[in-house]
Formats: C-alpha cells, structure tokens, sequence
C-alpha cells in the first residue's frame, strides 16, 4: 500500500460521522472496517484501526463530529442523583397524558403471537444498528458483552417470561448473532445453556456469523489485531474450532461495516419467520376495540378531568403559598 494521506482519511472519517445516522457506524470498530476493507484506503492492520481510533478521538475533542455518536465501551453509570420536579409540571404533564390514552394506545405488535422472538448479540456497541434494523418490528434486542454474567442472563430471563405473560403463551426464540472465533462460537454455547439453566422453553438459533458469509460478503479472514492472534491461537478451544469451521476468524463488526443490506435482510428475514399475518388481524381488531372504548370514556369526561387538573393545581398553589411564607421556595422555575 502506498504512503497514507492520513489528512485525507481525517476528513474522510469526519464526512461519514457527520451524514451517517448514529446506528450505521455504532463502533470505531465498524468505522475502520469500513474505510480499511471496503474502501481500502489504509491497512486492516491493528496499526491502522488505532490511528482511526486517534483520529475519532482528536475530532470530537476538537468539536469537528458530536460527542455521542459511538457507542460507550467502557464504564457504566449509577442509578442515584434524582433531578427535581416541578410540581405543577408534574400534574398538568400526568392529566394531558390521561386525556392522550386514546391516541396512544396501541397493542404490541407481537401480541398474541405464537413465539416470543428476541435477537441476541455478542457486543453492546451494535445495539444501535440492530435496534434501528428491527425498530419498525418491535423486537427486543439484548448483548451479554462477551460471555454474560448468570446474574445478567436470570435479570433477561425474568424479563422474558414478563413478556411471555404480556403478549403470548407460546415458545421463546432467541437468533444470535456473534464474532467468527472459538469463543465467539462459544459463547452461544454458553448463553444457549445458561437460559435453558432456568427454565424456559427455548428454541436458540446461531444466525451469524458462519464461514459461508464471511466468504460471501468478502469479510476479513483474519482479525488485523496481533494481540487478538495471540490470544486466539491460545485459546484451548482453538483446535476443535479450526476442524469445524478452518484457520478463519471474523468479527460481526465487518459485516455490519461491508454488507449493511445483506445483514438487514438477513435478520428482519430470519425474525418475520416466526411471525403470524393470522395472529396480527386479531390483535389489529382487538387493539381497534379498546381505543373505542377508550376514546368513549375520555370524552366523556373530558370537561370533568380538565375542572379536576385546574381545582389540584390552584389548591397546591394556594396550600404552598401559605405553608412557605417567608421561607423560601419549593420550586424555581
């Protein structure tokens, strides 16, 4: 390859963030794939993937691509640090969202359906792209991070078996997604068995990624990371993974990166499998009876819950007004 116009590739990096929705390069990952192995401007090498990730890094600190755009790898928030409320706020917002029911409401559209169907990823950071995949079909996407925690996969579990409850009786589907590499492969094993572990009726297929795509699509065969070579090739379950599959390990991040369309296909195909055009005309009429009954009611009452709204929030005002004389204010504006 010949000397790299790194000046070139900076703006060529910030041209992509800045007209590309947020789902469609999620990782620095998929954003080297793309520019090394699509575009083929600079090694699909470790080498190469730190100097996008440089670069990445260099334009937002400068303010040139937003803050945001990629997904967080590393570090997690905690749950405490309430924001205050404004109290009139608070009710007003709670009586529109009562006379808005109507409008809003509306079955999920997997209701009464005879499979539960969630896509199941290996890595957090293409959360955005399968969630704006599968947006409009309204399927649950969850990524363990490498191999879960048994605490992670019992909180989905107990989730799964909510949903089973809300939309249907039937059998759980849950279509993976994963890296081409020995533990890539094994940890669907290990999510397969672990859920299966508390008890639910589970039909667990591996969608990608498999050799035959990876030569399909002209995936990388190899990853560009010496340190990710090393470790692979130490890793035990290396030998029993080269029978099966030959020396070829990929990461899913090039296949969103190179076959954005294929993949898309590939898993709104894989998910429209389970799902049943008799099942959705019963929960359309179903869904189309409640928001009658519903809108009946609200209109019923409608000027009564409009004089209620104005009655609780003159009281609060007039109650707080007395009770904090002279000792400053509950609420700033």
């Amino acid at each position: 390859m010949s000397r790299i116009n790194w000046k070139g590739i900076r703006e060529i990096v910030k041209d992509l963030v800045l007209t590309s929705p947020r789902w469609r390069f999620p990782t620095v990952r998929s954003l080297f794939y793309h520019i090394a192995d699509t575009l083929k401007l600079i090694p699909l090498t470790e080498y190469g993937y730190k100097k996008i990730d440089e670069i990445a890094v260099e334009l937002r600190k400068r303010g040139e691509i937003p803050f945001e755009y990629f997904e967080v790898k590393r570090g997690e928030n905690g749950t405490l640090g309430r924001r205050m409320i404004d109290v009139d706020w608070l009710i007003t917002y709670q009586f529109n969202r009562l006379l808005e029911i109507p409008k809003e409401y509306e079955l999920p559209l997997w209701y009464g359906q005879p499979y539960h169907v969630e896509v199941w990823i290996e890595k957090k950071g293409l959360l955005p792209t399968f969630e704006y995949i599968l947006s409009d079909l309204d399927v649950k996407v969850r990524a363990g991070e490498g191999y879960p925690s048994w605490e992670w996969v019992y909180a989905n579990v107990k989730d799964i078996k909510k949903y089973l409850k809300e939309r249907t009786e039937g059998k759980v589907v849950i279509l993976y997604f994963g890296d081409l590499d020995p533990s890539g492969v094994d940890i669907s094993r290990f999510v397969k068995e672990a859920i299966e572990f508390f008890g639910v009726d589970l039909e667990f297929r591996r969608v990608a990624l498999y050799p035959e795509q990876v030569y399909r699509y002209n995936l990388p065969l190899w990853p560009e990371k010496m340190e990710t070579i090393e470790k692979l090739m130490k890793d035990p379950r290396r030998r029993r993974y080269f029978e099966k599959y030959g020396e070829i390990a990929c990461e899913l991040d090039s296949f969103v990166s190179k076959a954005f369309d294929e993949l898309t296909n590939l898993v709104r195909s894989e998910v429209m499998k389970y799902f049943s055009k008799e099942h959705l005309e019963n929960r359309n009429k179903l869904e189309k009876a409640i928001r009658k009954v519903l809108i009946d009611i609200i209109c019923k009452y409608e000027n009564d819950i409009e004089r209620l709204k104005t009655t609780i929030l003159n009281e609060i005002q007039e109650r707080l007004s007395s009770s904090l004389k002279g000792g400053g204010e509950l609420c700033r504006r």
